[in-house]
């Protein structure tokens, strides 16, 4: 998991939809490497997901396809 952590920067947040349902999806803004490395980890967020690169805002993102459709859940 440290070498997880490694790859974000000391402020990374993770956002979820607010209306999503899909289990280990956070409800509220997950902050910091430790916890957003826990979170990205999570085998059930990652089923059936497609993950995509992406510029969001001028950094690197990743938009997760299902079924050929950016996901919201």
């Amino acid at each position: 998991m440290v070498s997880l952590e490694a790859l974000f920067a000391p402020d990374v947040v993770s956002l979820s939809p607010t209306a999503t349902r899909m289990r280990g999806c956070a409800r509220v803004p997950v902050l910091g490497r430790a916890r957003v490395a826990r979170l990205s980890a999570y085998r059930q967020l990652w089923r059936d997901a497609v993950p995509e690169l992406v510029d969001a805002n001028g950094t690197t993102g990743v938009l997760i396809h299902r079924d050929g459709r950016p996901s919201l859940s």
